[in-house]
């Protein structure tokens, strides 16, 4: 879980980053930084369960991962 988490967080650190243009290579980097956490993610031994009674994203990793990747889409296609 800590993993899955801390890949969470390098990924925002990407997107902050790539929305900052700093680098033109910043989008290969927030690229990976999704890789990682689609695979933190996947390897989770269990999905923990008690985050499915705050909202229905969580209900499993697919489910997560659906909406993870649907912010991904809206979040890249905005700014191009």
């Amino acid at each position: 879980m800590a993993y899955m988490i801390r890949s969470l967080q390098r990924e925002r650190d990407g997107s902050a980053l790539y929305l900052s243009s700093i680098r033109p290579e910043t989008k290969g980097f927030l690229l990976q930084r999704y890789l990682d956490t689609d695979e933190a993610v996947q390897n989770l031994p269990e999905w923990p369960t008690s985050l499915s009674n705050t909202r229905s994203e969580f209900d499993s990793s697919e489910t997560f991962l659906k909406t993870l990747n649907r912010h991904r889409y809206l979040h890249n296609h905005k700014n191009y």
